[in-house]
């Protein structure tokens, strides 16, 4: 099941495969754009965190739990992470 945020990274390349598949008869590049659609679907690796980082992380976590966007901007910019990186941590560690 995919979640809404991936549907809606899918929907331009399945857009572009359903307009291919239209306009051409041939099935060799109806097979590249399946091909094109499986690479898009890759999950990102898992991130590792450093133990200073971590400490740090959870520092912030003891002040405030449920930190708000502007906090996990913040945070991820005081420490050189990813937002999603931070915001996925902070979800994790409730």
């Amino acid at each position: 099941q995919l979640s809404f945020k991936n549907m809606c990274k899918l929907k331009p390349l399945l857009q572009r495969w359903l307009n291919e598949a239209d306009n051409t008869q041939n099935m060799e590049q109806l097979c590249n754009m399946e091909q094109m659609l499986a690479q898009a679907r890759k999950r990102k690796r898992r991130t590792s965190i450093e133990n200073n980082v971590k400490g740090t992380l959870e520092n912030f976590f003891q002040k405030c739990s449920k930190p708000g966007p502007q906090e996990i901007y913040q945070i991820a910019e005081d420490l050189s992470l990813e937002k999603d990186v931070v915001r996925v941590w902070f979800c994790n560690r409730r």
